[in-house]
C-alpha cells in the first residue's frame, strides 16, 4: 500500500526530538520525490534538523500556491514497557499501524507524499501550484524548522494557503458525525516569579476565566473564528452528556491560568483566547493574586487564528460531507500550538485537518500505543485528494479519489 509503505518506513526511522535526526527521514523522502521527478530541496540550518520542501508548480501563476505541512519529529517514547509493540517497529496489528509518529505527525507525511506522487503518476499539472513541506523541530518549537523556513524558503514565504495538522479528530453526536478544523491557537505567556516566598504560591491545576457565551458571539462576528455549525454541534453536546467524545467548552471558549513551583522557583503560565486583549491579560494576574510581586515574562506565544468564511474552509467542509454524508466540520480552537502559528503570523489561510477515522483514539498522541487504523488513512487520503482537486483545479476530465492501496516500491 503506497501511503501505508510510506508511513512504515517513516516510522522505523528514530526522529525523537531528543534525537536532531530529522535528516535521515527528509533524505527518505527525498529518494522518493526524486524517483517521481518532484523537485525538492531539503534544509538544515542545524546538523540532523533537515526538513524537506517539494514542490509542483500550478498553470496559473496568478493563484495562490497551497502548501501540504507536516512534520518530521515526534515526541520521545516514555516507558518502553508500556508499548504493545516497539514504537520504532512500526508493527501491523488488527487493521492498524503502530509507532511513534502514526497520527503525530508521520501519517500526514505520508499522506502528503502519496498525493503528489499520485498527481505526477496521472502526468497532470494543477491548476495551482501546490508545496509539501515535511519539517524538523516541531516538538520543541521549531526554530530550525518552520520559524527558519518561513524567513529563508522562498517557496514557503510565498504560499498563500495552508492545510497543516491540528484537527480532523470526529465526534459523533446521534446521527452525525462533526470534524474538527483547527483554525486557531490559544496564545501562550509564562512569567516567573521572582520575589515571593515559595510558600506563597501555591500549586494550582489549570483555572478558567472568562465568558463562554460572549466569547462565542465575539468569535462568531468579530474575529469570525467560530460559525453556526459549531454553535448547532455545542448545543447538541450539552443535552447527550453521556457521549465518550467531547469538546470541553470551557477550554475551548475560555482562557485560563495555572502555577507551578519547584524549589528554585515558581511559574505562573497563562493560555489565552484570540482576540484577548492587554486589559483581559491584567485581569487574569490580578484574579491569580500575584500581580503585587515582581513578576518577569519569560515566554510569549501570541495567539493565532484564520476566518472561517474562506473558500479553503467551504471545500474542506464541502468535500466531507460529500465523502460523509451525515456529517459536519465545525472550527476548533487548539490549546497547544503548532508550526501553523508561523504561517498564521504572515497573514496566510491555514488551517489544521488531517480526517481520522473514529476508531483512531489521540491518546496516544505523546503516550503510549500510538496507532491509527488502515481503512482510516485510506479514507483521509482519498478525502484530501478530493479537496486538492477542487482547490488546485486538477483535470476534471481525470476521476476524483485514487487506489491507495496499491503496492509500490517507495524507496526504489
Amino acid at each position: 500500500m503506497m501511503v501505508v509503505d510510506i508511513l512504515k518506513e517513516l516510522i522505523r526511522i528514530d526522529t525523537r526530538s531528543s534525537c536532531a535526526n530529522e535528516t535521515e527521514a527528509a533524505v527518505y523522502l527525498k529518494n522518493i520525490c526524486d524517483r517521481y521527478n518532484i523537485d525538492n530541496e531539503i534544509i538544515e540550518p542545524v546538523k540532523g534538523k533537515g526538513s524537506i520542501v517539494a514542490h509542483i508548480p500550478g498553470r496559473d501563476k496568478n493563484k495562490g500556491e497551497l502548501l501540504l505541512l507536516s512534520h518530521l519529529d515526534t515526541a520521545e517514547y516514555g516507558d518502553l514497557g508500556k508499548w504493545k509493540f516497539h514504537p520504532c517497529s512500526a508493527a501491523e496489528y488488527k487493521g492498524r499501524i503502530f509507532g511513534r509518529g502514526t497520527i503525530d505527525c508521520k501519517g500526514l507525511v505520508s499522506l502528503w507524499l502519496s498525493m503528489l506522487i499520485n498527481i505526477r503518476e496521472r502526468n497532470v499539472l494543477p491548476e495551482r501550484g501546490i508545496i509539501f513541506a515535511a519539517v524538523s523541530d516541531e516538538e520543541n518549537g521549531g526554530k530550525y524548522g518552520m520559524e527558519y523556513l518561513v524567513e529563508n524558503n522562498q517557496l514557503i514565504r510565498n504560499c498563500w494557503y495552508v492545510i497543516g495538522e491540528g484537527g480532523g479528530f470526529p465526534i459523533k453526536l446521534g446521527n452525525t458525525t462533526y470534524f474538527t478544523c483547527q483554525n486557531a491557537e490559544k496564545g501562550k505567556r509564562s512569567y516567573q516569579i521572582d520575589n515571593a516566598e515559595m510558600d506563597d504560591v501555591e500549586e494550582c491545576k489549570e483555572t478558567y476565566v472568562g465568558e463562554p457565551v460572549k466569547a462565542l458571539i465575539k468569535g462568531l462576528f468579530a474575529t469570525k473564528i467560530y460559525n453556526m455549525a459549531l454553535v448547532v454541534f455545542l448545543l447538541k453536546q450539552s443535552l447527550m452528556r453521556s457521549n465518550k467524545r467531547r469538546i470541553d467548552v470551557n477550554s475551548l471558549l475560555c482562557s485560563s491560568y495555572n502555577q507551578n513551583r519547584t524549589r528554585q522557583k515558581a511559574m505562573l503560565n497563562i493560555s489565552y483566547l484570540p482576540g484577548t486583549n492587554e486589559k483581559a491579560i491584567e485581569r487574569i494576574l490580578k484574579n491569580t493574586g500575584l500581580n503585587n510581586y515582581d513578576i518577569r515574562l519569560t515566554a510569549d506565544i501570541p495567539p493565532s487564528h484564520t476566518a472561517v468564511d474562506t473558500h479553503l474552509y467551504d471545500i474542506i467542509a464541502g468535500e466531507t460531507a460529500k465523502q460523509y454524508p451525515k456529517s459536519k466540520v465545525i472550527p476548533y480552537t487548539t490549546p497547544g500550538y503548532s508550526d501553523n502559528r508561523f504561517l498564521r503570523d504572515r497573514g496566510k489561510v491555514v488551517y489544521g485537518y488531517f480526517p481520522l477515522s473514529l476508531e483512531d483514539e489521540l491518546s496516544g498522541i505523546h503516550g503510549y500505543n500510538e496507532h491509527i487504523s488502515i481503512s482510516g488513512l485510506l479514507d483521509a487520503c482519498n478525502l484530501m485528494y478530493n479537496v486538492l482537486t477542487v482547490f488546485c483545479g486538477i483535470d476534471n476530465n481525470i476521476p476524483k479519489g485514487y487506489n491507495y492501496t496499491k503496492r509500490s516500491n517507495p524507496g526504489g
